[in-house]
């Protein structure tokens, strides 16, 4: 059905109102603290109550979406198009059911910068909700993408000791996948020539483009759900969140990944669906078993609740490769079953950490004499979480493993297994005893290696450490030969450049190309105007015949970004680059900037590489591209001298070598003219 008044921009954009209205409040601090608090939660209540409509409303026997509103948007381009439908309607009504308790929960537990925490949050309830309720794929990605900035600040501003650490782990897990995301939806906008999900849920793709397609948005999904290997960035979240965080965290934002792939996964590459299966089997497996052993190893209360949210995950991608009616079901309801029981469960450790101030386990021994209505309530909701029979949480993992047997009965026992842990068997009157040595120092990888064979891999390079490791044995070599940390990470940084010299050549070449043709695209464009279908062919006969690569200028910056992110790991990492000085006002690589000249300096460079790339033909993607420096360059104030040395070091290099190409190709193409 066709809303007759914009239900779902209200329900996306009435918290942005309320954002908006608290961004203007002024007064004493300790009166906008207290309005701040009420007006967030009056919208969010607001909010909910709108969304309830959608339930009145919604035609259960209509497979097609409902309460659709088309748009324009972006000159036409793109349009602004929302709808909802059985499996995104259920999480709408999740995220704005929890948004008021998540208010709640933070009116005595945040004191400093109220009203800024509260922005926060309304901000992330029109992103989430907005990812749901997205019809286009470009306004899918805004959505996605935009939710993940409210939520490293809520960590990173209003989170525990460690909430620096966190939020830049948290962050760079998420950059590759989103890269490759945004690289696989320009794919699909010009191999279809739309970006309708609605219109692309019956396109058919190539089946070896669907590979590559599921390939880069498994590469998005799966850090945001997450599933194993890449979850380690969520027991750190969790940790260092405050309460509010963790819930919203828990119950809303892991959902995207899982919504990811019923949404476009499945239905969109049902080939490559179909091929990953096995590997998607294995890895929820893996993710079932191995993080529940982790869990059980846990002290801290809050992480104990991560790492099983990764294994009740592992259940969702589980039942959803299983590609069966009850597979995907059952993800469903353990998705929605998972927000409600996570948040209740971390609301419990908001209300005991408040007061005792600790998340250790053994401290919470005695609550039931204390606290006893407290603890049958977190009984209650513990139980749910295990999936007891009875519960909202057996439905789910049911459904799943009913699946799972019907595809594969060993996918259905491995994840049923338990895995039991007995100590040695001791004879009475007997005793027995268990030795352990015990390492106390700096992780210094040279005196790790000489203790004992594999100590030195407690050093953690995340899950780059393939790439991280070499990096840091090269660092070593130069640093012995130069006796500088930084001069070391600039030579480090010609080499590389030296090894991606071909393929940014061939990239430069191209990006050069393309300016040249860009007054040829621009009457192209006017030609065809608003003839999406005539414009695409003629582009890529353009393309074909002048032998250009549109993607070629994105090729060299996706294949940098693992050692970009490798590198970051070793100067956090690494003891050896503690406190390491490089010259004049920089005496910590490891450390931010002081004066944050470099940052300037790498953001400059970025406007003059921005320069010298072609110009887009459109005049709204023009703008964009000039604004993408000032924007991504941010980033670089607060990341390590040492990183942002490479990057500096590295754009100098790709700046002259992309000028000397453009300026050789330029006069090429003038000889020839005359």
């Amino acid at each position: 059905m066709t809303a007759t008044w914009p239900i779902l921009s209200v329900v996306v954009f009435l918290p942005l109102v309320g954002a908006l209205f608290l961004f203007i409040l002024r007064g004493d601090d300790a009166a906008v603290a207290k309005n701040a608090r009420y007006v967030a939660l009056w919208t969010t209540l607001a909010t909910f109550l709108v969304s309830l409509l959608l339930i009145s409303g919604f035609d259960r026997g209509n497979p097609e979406f409902q309460f659709v509103e088309n748009q324009p948007w972006l000159g036409g381009t793109f349009r602004y198009h929302l709808g909802v439908d059985g499996i995104s309607l259920p999480f709408v009504i999740l995220t704005t059911f929890l948004m008021p308790v998540a208010i709640l929960a933070s009116f005595q537990a945040i004191e400093k910068s109220v009203k800024e925490y509260m922005i926060a949050f309304l901000v992330l309830e029109t992103l989430m909700v907005g990812t749901f309720a997205a019809l286009d794929l470009v306004l899918f990605y805004v959505f996605f993408e935009g939710g993940l900035i409210p939520m490293f600040l809520i960590i990173g501003i209003w989170g525990g000791k460690r909430r620096v650490y966190a939020t830049f782990k948290f962050f760079l897990y998420t950059l590759l996948g989103s890269v490759l995301m945004l690289l696989a939806i320009m794919a699909m906008y010009w191999q279809s020539g739309t970006t309708d999900i609605a219109t692309l849920l019956t396109h058919k793709f190539p089946v070896q483009m669907q590979t590559w397609l599921f390939l880069a948005f498994l590469a998005s999904f799966a850090v945001k759900l997450p599933m194993w290997p890449v979850h380690t960035w969520l027991p750190d979240a969790h940790v260092e969140a405050p309460t509010a965080g963790s819930v919203i965290l828990a119950a809303i934002l892991l959902k995207l990944g899982g919504y990811g792939f019923i949404r476009f996964s499945l239905p969109m590459f049902p080939h490559a669906s179909e091929f990953f299966a096995p590997m998607m089997f294995a890895l929820s497996i893996v993710a079932i078993i191995y993080t529940s052993l982790v869990a059980l190893m846990q002290e801290d209360i809050k992480k104990l609740i991560a790492y099983s949210s990764v294994a009740h995950m592992g259940f969702v991608t589980m039942g959803l490769f299983t590609l069966t009616i009850e597979g995907v079901h059952g993800a469903i309801f353990q998705m929605i079953s998972h927000g409600i029981v996570s948040a209740a469960l971390f609301l419990c450790v908001g209300v005991i950490y408040d007061r005792m101030h600790t998340r250790e386990i053994a401290d919470y021994s005695g609550l039931v004499n204390r606290m006893p209505l407290y603890a049958a309530a977190f009984m209650v909701f513990t139980l749910a979480n295990v999936g007891l029979p009875g519960t909202s949480g057996f439905i789910g993992e049911f459904l799943t493993l009913l699946a799972a047997f019907k595809v594969n009965t060993w996918v259905a026992f491995l994840a049923t297994i338990g895995v039991i842990l007995s100590a040695p068997a001791i004879a009475p009157n007997a005793s027995g005893s268990v030795s352990v040595s015990l390492y106390a120092g700096p992780q210094e990888q040279a005196a790790l290696k000489g203790i004992a064979p594999g100590l030195d891999l407690v050093v953690d390079y995340g899950w780059l450490t393939v790439i991280a490791a070499p990096l840091f044995w090269l660092l070593q070599f130069l640093h012995k030969w130069v006796g500088n940390w930084g001069v070391a990470i600039i030579l480090l940084t010609v080499l590389i450049k030296a090894v991606f010299f071909p393929l940014s050549a061939a990239s430069y070449k191209s990006m050069a190309k393309m300016k040249l043709v860009t007054p040829r695209m621009t009457k192209l464009r006017e030609q065809y105007g608003n003839d999406r279908a005539r414009l695409n062919q003629a582009m890529m006969e353009l393309y074909k015949t002048e032998k250009i690569n549109p993607l070629g200028g994105c090729l060299p910056i996706v294949v940098q970004i693992p050692v970009f992110i490798s590198l970051y790991w070793v100067l956090l990492a690494s003891v050896e680059l503690r406190h390491a000085p490089f010259y004049l006002w920089i005496h910590d690589l490891s450390a931010q900037d002081p004066f944050y000249v470099l940052p300037l300096l790498m953001m400059g460079s970025m406007v003059i590489q921005t320069k010298l790339n072609p110009v887009p033909p459109d005049p709204v993607q023009a703008k964009v591209m000039m604004i993408m420096p000032f924007a991504f360059g941010v980033m670089f104030f607060f990341f390590p001298a040492g990183l942002v040395l490479y990057w500096l070091v590295n754009n100098i290099l790709s700046i002259a070598q992309q000028w000397q190409i453009t300026r050789m190709i330029g006069g090429d193409k003038g000889h020839a003219r005359r």
